[in-house]
């Protein structure tokens, strides 16, 4: 399968995923900010294993959506 073949979101996945510091940019919020807004669940975040400290992971599309509250709705639809 090639890259053409593939859904579009499913292509440019790779590249919509941030780390922690970029989603702090990202959002335009300091780094702790980002944490707390993750623990609140204000902010969607994909927690992996770390050797040392937990690692979050961020999806572009789901920091849009919290960005764009009227985006955020529709997502929500689209779930259920």
């Amino acid at each position: 399968m090639n890259i053409k073949s593939m859904p579009e979101w499913k292509a440019n996945s790779a590249s919509e995923w941030l780390t922690e510091a970029e989603a702090a940019q990202y959002l335009r919020v300091n780094l702790l900010t980002l944490f707390q807004w993750v623990r609140e669940r204000k902010v969607p975040a994909h927690q992996l294993s770390g050797v040392r400290r937990c690692v979050w992971k961020f999806l572009r599309p789901e920091l849009d959506a919290v960005l764009d509250p009227s985006a955020r709705a529709a997502a929500d639809r689209r779930q259920q």
